[in-house]
């Protein structure tokens, strides 16, 4: 037991609760000949007690993280398309097209004006007016479909067919919206030629992947395997790079995979 420094200094003062005050208290202000430095040793202890509360929250803290780093990535296998123009072989990830989108790419590639709209950071413009004029001048020649070697299927023309490993292509249009690129299959939208009018408005729904309920001249199909024939050289891009112009057309999911993060 250890007794108050004021009850010794004034002993009227002297109490029972005061004389049984145990040894084992906190140390307070008055335990020091000097104030600050009873004040100063409080302060630390009050400082340990908090770093001593935070300790565990912060060790969970850095367990959580250092299992979040340790944990092997996920990774995804997608699919590789392959598109065959009149005998010549190109893969591709995103998507392979025929028409007019084609066009557009491949004139866009040659175009004089590009270099200078892109350093302005303008660059879409360029396809925009060349999408524009090709919309004016689309041949429509009959072309003839087969899917997966089933029946064959004509059209008296069409705008593009785009075989689609994902559901967006170049320019943000959403021309499969529920293409998988997983699935071991390849989707395609193919629209048929229809007056400049109807083109402009149905274009602009393809960015949100409205488009697919005109029915009567938007078509989708599933399948591992696309053969087109056209009577005329229509213009083939793929991942958005010109493949060349040619009269026969196939797409296809090749059954090799890309390992991806």
């Amino acid at each position: 037991m250890k007794s108050c420094r004021d009850c010794r200094t004034f002993p009227a003062l002297s109490s029972p609760i005061c004389q049984a005050v145990p040894a084992t208290t906190s140390p307070g202000v008055s335990d020091f000949q000097d104030p600050a430095q009873g004040l100063e040793r409080i302060l630390q202890s009050e400082q340990a007690l908090q770093n001593a509360e935070q300790t565990p929250q912060k060790t969970d803290q850095l367990q959580s993280r250092t299992q979040r780093i340790s944990q092997p990535p996920s990774f995804r296998e997608l699919d590789i398309g392959l598109c065959r123009l009149d005998g010549h072989d190109r893969r591709f990830l995103v998507s392979s097209g025929i028409g007019f989108d084609a066009a557009v790419c491949h004139e866009a590639e040659s175009s004089r004006i590009k270099p200078f709209l892109n350093h302005l950071r303008l660059g879409k413009l360029t396809y925009l007016g060349i999408a524009l004029k090709n919309i004016f001048k689309m041949s429509k020649g009959n072309v003839v479909i087969r899917v997966d070697h089933g029946e064959e299927i004509s059209f008296s023309g069409i705008l593009f067919a785009a075989a689609m490993n994902l559901p967006f292509e170049g320019g943000g249009f959403a021309f499969c919206p529920n293409a998988d690129p997983s699935d071991g299959m390849i989707d395609i939208c193919l629209i048929e030629s229809m007056p400049v009018l109807r083109i402009l408005r149905l274009l602009p729904t393809a960015f949100r992947g409205a488009h697919v309920r005109y029915t009567d001249v938007v078509h989708l199909y599933r399948c591992r395997s696309i053969t087109l024939t056209s009577v005329q050289p229509l213009t083939v891009h793929t991942d958005g790079e010109p493949h060349g112009t040619g009269c026969s057309f196939t797409a296809e999911i090749t059954g090799e995979k890309l390992r991806m993060i």
